[in-house]
């Protein structure tokens, strides 16, 4: 009994549902949205995830959920080896940074930092291919903007998720 009392189990069970919720969201990101292409453009929502756990929990969490957040996505797209490994817990952590010191954690306020963070992660994805490929600027940015929009809607169905669990861990 005596190590059963070192382990905390509320972020023990916090952080197995966080795991469980990425798979939800990776498998919807792989099995889904990889397959739907609107005028050359796919959702990413990825992304949101540690946003949302780095907004809500902490940066730790944010950058612990970010880096698993990383290393699918990695896994899962084959042309990019460490892109998102780098990205995601950046992501989580900036989120904590913006909630701390610029916004609540709101709706609106998670909307704003989510569509930042998405904006971002798609200029990074076609800065990547402007270096390496020498692609051309203007599809590249309209892409990444296709991209961003396409994946808006989805900070819904991520926001409100993490942020009962959060508010269950807070009020137990």
């Amino acid at each position: 009994m005596y190590l059963l009392d070192l382990v905390n189990l509320d972020k023990l069970r916090r952080s197995i549902l966080y795991a469980l919720m990425l798979i939800v969201v990776m498998s919807v990101q792989e099995l889904i949205l990889s397959r739907v292409t609107i005028f050359g453009a796919r959702a990413m929502i990825m992304p949101l995830f540690p946003i949302a756990v780095g907004m809500l929990q902490g940066g730790a969490w944010g950058m612990v959920f970010g880096l698993l957040c990383g290393i699918l996505c990695d896994a899962m797209f084959s042309e990019t080896l460490v892109l998102f490994t780098l990205i995601m817990p950046a992501l989580g952590f900036l989120a904590t940074a913006a909630e701390r010191f610029l916004v609540t954690k709101r709706l609106p306020a998670f909307f704003a930092v989510s569509a930042a963070g998405l904006l971002a992660t798609a200029l990074i994805q076609a800065l990547r291919v402007f270096l390496l490929y020498n692609g051309e600027v203007l599809p590249m940015l309209r892409t990444a903007l296709l991209q961003t929009a396409y994946s808006l809607p989805f900070i819904f169905a991520i926001y409100f998720p993490c942020r009962a669990l959060a508010e269950r861990s807070l009020d137990g």
